[in-house]
């Protein structure tokens, strides 16, 4: 009986401890994503200047180039639902709004 007792309790220990650690996993991974996400939310905002809007894209390229992710016919990134990353510019001269890739081959 004792046998049998000390085989459930450590059952439920090592399942406890398996518990534990994904939670841990699961809330450093959210940390991660939420710092990755405000890196780019101080751009979200109505005024930026040449400057941001380079860094901004800059980042996003970069990141989508770390992810191998492909790019359609007309050269704009495909998204992947996962790590891809589309930044779309509206310019206050005339209201049009600029997928990053079209920003990005003007300047190179």
């Amino acid at each position: 009986m004792k046998k049998i007792f000390a085989v459930i309790v450590l059952i439920l220990v090592v399942i406890l401890t398996v518990l534990v650690i994904k939670f841990k996993n699961y809330e450093k991974q959210k940390q991660e994503v939420q710092k990755f996400n405000l890196s780019y939310e101080e751009y979200n905002k109505e005024n930026l200047n040449g400057l941001d809007i380079t860094t901004v894209i800059n980042k996003a390229v970069n990141n989508n180039e770390k992810y191998n992710i492909s790019k359609d016919e007309n050269g704009l990134y495909i998204t992947d639902n996962e790590n891809c990353i589309k930044i779309y510019i509206t310019m206050i001269i005339n209201g049009k709004t600029y997928p990053m890739e079209k920003i990005n081959a003007l300047r190179n």
